[in-house]
Parts: structure tokens; C-alpha cells; sequence
């Protein structure tokens, strides 16, 4: 006979066609394995086989064969194709059984919570960052040291400006730059550094104080003024020890006695939670609302923002006043029996306790700490459980994709007794760029009608954006309609740094035509002139415990000034005690009278003079200088006296009775000079006037 498949020629009792497989016909008995055809010989194992092609059994041609030993007859299809079956059977039932798993978990709700989860999770991470950055600095109060400095850079425009402010006479634009930097070194009680001013990157003055307050009784403070003088001036004494106790008093007073020594401030720093716990509080609270969301409803859209647009799931949510009122409940509960908040406030409360001397109980505050937050939400909940509220809020998300968790948008819309409160900011991304969009909006049944908003878009990797976003504002009340009330650009604005309090980054603002136009209208044309085409220019660097910012203002793209300062905190350097001999007693009139002939201002005088500073200070200052260097040290005090606060005296003491000289209270004549109420150049107010 012949195979019903391929055609082959078989013998009538073959059970499977040798070519193709194919089962020939019917058995009543089960298959058994096939042997080799040998009806007169034993039967022997299957000879190798030797140029066997096999077709598949799918319609094609046979082909040829050719067999070294009697033809073996062939498994079937299953057995034939056994290593690959279990596999794919396997894979079937995997699917099946984990499709229904995957479903049950990718329910709306489900992906809501993980998503939000996720959020919160990332949240939590920023505020502890935050915390770190900023409370819990790692910086010891009894040991530690500071830079600050700040610069400002004057432009051609902004010596314009400054021209036509017309400053008393003073001609400002021979000034470049100006320059001061501060150093503080603080150990122990006892504070030491430096200040230095400077002008057209010339130094102006330079002043090295160092304050020893670590005894009210024997007090030190020894200020030199390096360039200016060869001898220092020691304020130390009976004057400095009065003022050191009426200001340990007043900070009692005002944070508690003994709070700022350096040991209390050691002991309630080392009392504040480490940033791991504030993480986890603020997870713990955040996730308190997202567990109680039900009745999730999702749909698939597409968010789009200036061109860039990008597939997201929507998730939104429906409070009623009742699952309000429910929710503001479970986080009284909830605060009202969390130990570990508990724990960690008393903790605090205990630390802060010592350092004051309080008679107060750390139990008893923080009874009435969380009595007065439970009361205040209860307090909420009821007014949502009342007809009068009528609160209902709508929050939706938009998570990437399909199956992701990562949030690229929010909206939420709250409505309570005729007011409507709506937020929505979403963030598509396409590749390497991105467009934003945020919308806030506030309106009523009456005359309130605002809204704000904000969109553009860019490009950027790792959150660092650079691009372009316009600010409108839009208030029927006011009768305001500013589509473009101001442009704010980004240039590699570190987004996820910014979420922990780190701004890294350039963004520039800009007046809108529309801001401008409001200006024009409201106010006078000189400063419409002056705000004409503005901007200002911000360049942030910023890590723990140190910042960096530059401050451009521009005009018609002409640079009017910059601003630069700077910031870092750290150990403090080596605070040493300076030698008492290189210092005089500038309390009493001996002292000063060593002091004066020292004084050389000189460098000063001639630094002031090519900045364009008065002639009036500088022939003033001069003038001062002559009566050093002729000897006459009495009138060298009696003008710097008059120069640097309006007193004639010499003595730099509080409550000083001016003895030698009229008191300045009496506006009596300061001895052969015209009285301090004239404006003669000789008693000329330099603070007011200034």
C-alpha cells in the first residue's frame, strides 16, 4: 500500500510510514515502539542511518532516501517532538496561571497604589535630603569655621544708572568692583577670623578680630587692622565684660538660659532624628492617604505640552466629605498613638529641657503638642461630615506606559461651599526633550476668577533642562489678561537636585511684553525706560554645607551689574590666641593716644580717591592723616570721632561719660569746632548722609 501523506510505497503491515511519520491506520492496541521489519531473524538494534533526509508532513515531495540496514519505523509527531513540546506546554500554563496574576496586581487600583507608593518613596528620600542638607548639617557647634564673601561687578549700564541717581556728589564711575570677604573660625567659646574689603580688586581695609567670651569675667577682644596700622587695639576690660553678660541675658531671655553654650547646642543637635528616621516618618504619614483610596478609575492618554507629547495611564480618584472626614480621622489616630513619634519629639523636648533649666515635663508639652493637632483635625473632620462643607475633590495621576510607576503628571480639583480650587501639572518627555505645563486656577460664584500658569518646553538629560517657559496671569477681577507676563529660561537646571534643596543650575528671568505693558501704564517713563528688556541672570552651585550664586542684570542685553557670593561651612582653622603686646588699650585716652600715631591712611585714601568716592570723605580722612603725622594726636581722635558714629570721644565704651569733651548728648560746641548740628565740612553727619 502506500502512505495516505507522502505517497510512499509500504508493506500492508507497516504501522507508520518510514518517510513521513504518518500513521497509516488504526490500532486497537496501544502503540508500542516501532522495530525493525525482519519477520526471519532475530530482532536486532536499528543499523545507523546513513543519508536520512525527513520531510516534514506537510505536503511536500518525498525525497530520496537511502538506508545501510532494514528501514526503522518512526515515533510520532509527539514523541518525535518531545524536547520541544514540554517546553512550550510548560510556557502555556505559566502564561495562563501568571496572566491571571498579572491581572489581579494590575488592577486599577493596585498600579495606582504602586505608583504612588513609588512617588512617596521618592518623596520621603527629598525631604531627609533637605533635613540633612540643612538641620542635620554635621557641622559641631563647639568646633567649626565659615567663609562668606560677596562681590559685586559694575557694568557700563549700571554706572549709568548710578549716575543718574546722582549720589551726593559722588562719581561712581571710576568703581569696577567691590569686594567683601569674612572668615570666622569659632572654637570653644572663642571667635576668631577676618574681614577684608576691597575696591577695583584693591584692597580697601582689612580687620582680624578675635573675641574670647568663654569667661564674662575676664573677656578678650583684640582687633587688628593690618595696612592701616602697625598696632592693634584691645578692647579688653571692665566695658567688655558688662557687655559680654548683658548679652548672654538677653539670649537667655530670648532662647533660654544657658541654650546657645556650646555644650547645650552639642546635646540638642545630637537629640534630632537622624535623616533615615525623618525619611520614614514622612513615608509613613504620606502613605497614610494613597491606603485608603478606593474605586480607582483608569484610561489610557496621551499628555502632550508644547509639541512633546508622550502615553501615560490615567488614575483618578473621587473623595467624597465623607472619605475626607474619614481620612483627616485616621491621621488623628494615627498621630495621636504613633510611639515612634513619640519617642523621637520627647527626645528632642528632653535635650532642649537640660540645656534651659526648665521645670517643664517633656511628657506634659508633647500631651499638649499632639492634643492641640488632633483637636484641630477632628475639628476638620467635622466640618467635612457637615451639609455646610460640600466637599468633593477629583485627584488624578498619570503614570508612564502602560505597566510603569514612574508619575509624569498631576491634576487634582477641589470644590467645597462655591469654591473651586484646580491644579494640574503635567511633564511629557520624548527622547531628549521635554515640555511642561502647570495651570492653577481659582474661582467662585462671585467675582473671583485667577489663574496662573506656566508652559514650554526643551531638552535635557538627567533632569538637567535647558529650555524656555512662559508665566501668564489671567484675573477677571482685576481685569488683568497677561498671556506673557514673564519668561523664565532654564540652562542645565538640575531638577532632582532641586527636589532636595540643592539649586544647581542657570535660570533666567525676563519681563513679558505684557508685564511691560502694564509698567508703560502705571508708572513713570524712567522706570519703564529702566525695566525696559530686563533680565536677571541666576547661576547656582550648591552642595552640603556650601553654595555658589552669580546674579546678572541686564538691560537691551547690556550687563548693568553682577553679584557673586559665596558660601561654605566646615572645621574650624587654628584659632590662636594673639600676643597682648602687639596690642594697645584703646579704652582709656592713653591708649589711643599710642595707637593714633601708628594709624596710616594713606593706601586707603588714595584707593577711595580712584574709585570716585566724595572729595568730602576723602579731604576729610586726609585732613586726619596730616594731624597724625604732625603729632597732634587730639584732633586725629576728635575727627575720627566724629567721622566713624558722630562723637567726639575717643573711647569706643557704651555708656562713656565724655569727660575732656562736651557730652554728645548736649549738641553742645565740640571745644573750637562748630557745633555737631551744622553741616559744615568739619562736622558733616557721614552716617546720615551716606
Amino acid at each position: 500500500m502506500f502512505c495516505k501523506n507522502c505517497g510512499t510505497k509500504v508493506s500492508d503491515d507497516t504501522k507508520f510510514c518510514p518517510n513521513c511519520g504518518t500513521l497509516l491506520k488504526k490500532q486497537a492496541q496501544p502503540v508500542q515502539p516501532a522495530q525493525p521489519v525482519q519477520p526471519a531473524q532475530p530482532v536486532q538494534p536499528a543499523q545507523p542511518v546513513q543519508q536520512a533526509m525527513y520531510q516534514n508532513p506537510y505536503g511536500q515531495q518525498p525525497i530520496q532516501q537511502q538506508f545501510a540496514g532494514p528501514v526503522a519505523k518512526k515515533p510520532g509527531f509527539f514523541k518525535s517532538h518531545k524536547k520541544v513540546m514540554i517546553p512550550v506546554a510548560v510556557v502555556a500554563v505559566v502564561a495562563i496561571v501568571g496572566g491571571g496574576v498579572v491581572a489581579y496586581f494590575n488592577t486599577p487600583e493596585r498600579r495606582y497604589k504602586r505608583a504612588q507608593t513609588a512617588a512617596i518613596k521618592e518623596f520621603a528620600a527629598n525631604v531627609a535630603a533637605i533635613y540633612d542638607n540643612y538641620v542635620n548639617t554635621g557641622i559641631d557647634a563647639k568646633n567649626f569655621g565659615t567663609d562668606i564673601s560677596g562681590r559685586v561687578d559694575i557694568g557700563d549700564e549700571g554706572k549709568k544708572y548710578i549716575a543718574m541717581a546722582n549720589l551726593s556728589g559722588m562719581d561712581f564711575s571710576k568703581l569696577d568692583s567691590a569686594e567683601a570677604n569674612a572668615h570666622v573660625d569659632s572654637k570653644d567659646n572663642v571667635l576668631s577670623g577676618s574681614l577684608g574689603l576691597k575696591a577695583n580688586d584693591k584692597d580697601l581695609l582689612s580687620v582680624n578680630p578675635y573675641f574670647d567670651m568663654s569667661d564674662e569675667n575676664n573677656a578678650k577682644l583684640y582687633v587688628a587692622t593690618p595696612g592701616l596700622s602697625k598696632k592693634g587695639m584691645d578692647f579688653s576690660g571692665a566695658e567688655l565684660n558688662e557687655y559680654v553678660k548683658e548679652l548672654r541675658k538677653f539670649l537667655d531671655k530670648a532662647y533660654g538660659e544657658g541654650t546657645l553654650s556650646n555644650e547645650n547646642i552639642a546635646a540638642i543637635k545630637k537629640s534630632l532624628p537622624s535623616d533615615k528616621e525623618v525619611e520614614k516618618m514622612a513615608s509613613k504619614y504620606m502613605s497614610l492617604a494613597a491606603d485608603q483610596m478606593k474605586d480607582v478609575d483608569s484610561q489610557k492618554v496621551t499628555l502632550d505640552a508644547e509639541g512633546v507629547s508622550q502615553k501615560a495611564t490615567a488614575f483618578t480618584v473621587t473623595i467624597s466629605d465623607k472619605d475626607m472626614a474619614s481620612m483627616i480621622t485616621t491621621y488623628a489616630k494615627e498621630i495621636k498613638n504613633d510611639k515612634d513619634l513619640e519617642k523621637m519629639t520627647k527626645k528632642v523636648l528632653n535635650a532642649v529641657i537640660d540645656a534651659t533649666d526648665s521645670k517643664e515635663s517633656a511628657d506634659d508639652l508633647y500631651d499638649e503638642f499632639i492634643d492641640e493637632i488632633v483637636d484641630s483635625l477632628e475639628e476638620s473632620a467635622k466640618y467635612a461630615k457637615s451639609e455646610s462643607s460640600k466637599i468633593k475633590m477629583t485627584s488624578t495621576i498619570y503614570v508612564k506606559g502602560i505597566i510603569g510607576t514612574e508619575i509624569i503628571g498631576r491634576d487634582s480639583t477641589v470644590k467645597s461651599d462655591g469654591m473651586t480650587a484646580k491644579g494640574t501639572f503635567i511633564m511629557p518627555r520624548q527622547n531628549n526633550k521635554w515640555g511642561m505645563k502647570y495651570e492653577y486656577s481659582l474661582s467662585d460664584k462671585s467675582d473671583i476668577d485667577t489663574k496662573v500658569s506656566m508652559e514650554g518646553s526643551g531638552t535635557g538629560k538627567d533632569n538637567a533642562l535647558t529650555g524656555k517657559l512662559n508665566v501668564g496671569y489671567t484675573s477677571k477681577t482685576d481685569d488683568m489678561d497677561y498671556k506673557n507676563f514673564m519668561t523664565v529660561s532654564l540652562q542645565k537646571f538640575d531638577l532632582d537636585s532641586l527636589k532636595k534643596g540643592l539649586p544647581n543650575g542657570g535660570i533666567r528671568f525676563a519681563l513679558g511684553k505684557d508685564a511691560m505693558k502694564y509698567i508703560s501704564a502705571n508708572t513713570s517713563s524712567d522706570m519703564a525706560t529702566l525695566l525696559e528688556d530686563f533680565s536677571l541672570d541666576c547661576n547656582f552651585t550648591t552642595r552640603k554645607n556650601q553654595a555658589k550664586v552669580v546674579i546678572s542684570a541686564d538691560a537691551e542685553k547690556k550687563n548693568i551689574a553682577n553679584l557673586t557670593l559665596s558660601f561654605k561651612a566646615g572645621k574650624a582653622g587654628l584659632v590662636k590666641k594673639p600676643n597682648a603686646s602687639d596690642y594697645v588699650d584703646i579704652t582709656t585716652q592713653d591708649g589711643a593716644t599710642q595707637w593714633i600715631p601708628s594709624l596710616d591712611m594713606k593706601g586707603l585714601i588714595s584707593t577711595l580717591s580712584d574709585c570716585g568716592v566724595s572729595s568730602m570723605i576723602t579731604d576729610e580722612l586726609t585732613r586726619i592723616q596730616g594731624y597724625v603725622d604732625s603729632g597732634d594726636t587730639n584732633s586725629a581722635i576728635m575727627e575720627l570721632g566724629k567721622l566713624f558714629g558722630g562723637r567726639s570721644s575717643y573711647s569706643p565704651s557704651i555708656n562713656q561719660d565724655y569727660d575732656t569733651y562736651d557730652d554728645y548728648e548736649d549738641n553742645d560746641d565740640y571745644d573750637d569746632y562748630d557745633d555737631y548740628e551744622d553741616t559744615s565740612l568739619d562736622d558733616y553727619d557721614w552716617d546720615e548722609d551716606l
